[in-house]
């Protein structure tokens, strides 16, 4: 069990209120002041703690691990890969530890909920695959997992999202006390060439001429033309 403080800011008025507290103290030394001036400091004390939002946090001894998947077209040579990891995984955990594991692609299905002695050969479910979104399956991963063990997160994909933003995910998992690991399956001959960012300037006159600058991300050495059209033209 450990004491976690949610903010650390109201701390600060730890400071002044003790010198306040001290002084008043010099200066009134009846014993009636003095019992007054103590309840008084107790009760600014607990308002400080409570604008901490201080609470208790039982450590877990047991983990959940929720494997997420991704079996989405850019990763099909790599699901049997996935497969065999998830099986030696299941064989070397903890006696009292749960696994789960869910696949996405375009959407999240649940394969296997947490158990401690989850059934798992290959997977069964049927993913629209034309899409990724790790978003996705990372929100349905940390809902699947309970709350009174460790909490983990393995994630396997190759890291080609191509639909909602992982990273605006990521920060809340960590918030929430959740380990996220990753497998890379990407295989690196695998050619992408992606549009990431047009930048124009937010003024201009008319017939003015203007500087255009696009961002592009390529894994391979290509060529390619990109065409720019303003009113359909």
């Amino acid at each position: 069990m450990s004491i976690h403080i949610n903010q650390y800011y109201p701390l600060l008025f730890l400071l002044p209120v003790a010198l306040i507290l001290w002084f008043t103290y010099r200066r009134f030394l009846s014993g009636h002041y003095q019992k007054s001036l103590w309840f008084r400091g107790l009760t600014v004390l607990l308002l400080i703690l409570s604008m901490c939002g201080i609470h208790l946090v039982h450590e877990a001894k047991d983990t959940t691990t929720v494997f997420l998947a991704d079996l989405s077209n850019s990763t099909l040579d790599k699901r049997e890969e996935m497969e065999v990891f998830i099986r030696a995984a299941i064989r070397s955990k903890s006696e009292d530890d749960l696994v789960g594991i869910i696949a996405f692609g375009s959407d999240t299905v649940v394969e296997v909920n947490p158990d401690v002695a989850p059934v798992f050969d290959a997977f069964e479910s049927r993913i629209g695959g034309e899409f990724t979104n790790i978003q996705k399956g990372l929100i349905s991963a940390n809902a699947l997992m309970p709350g009174n063990t460790k909490r983990r997160i393995v994630l396997l994909t190759d890291g080609y999202e191509n639909i909602g933003d992982a990273r605006k995910q990521v920060g809340a998992i960590i918030g929430n006390r959740t380990a996220l690991d990753a497998v890379d399956m990407s295989d690196h001959s695998f050619a992408e060439v992606q549009l990431e960012e047009i930048v124009v300037p937010e003024k201009v006159e008319k017939d003015q001429m203007i500087d255009i600058q696009a961002k592009i991300y390529s894994n391979v050495k290509t060529n390619g033309t990109l065409y720019i059209y303003s009113n359909n033209r």
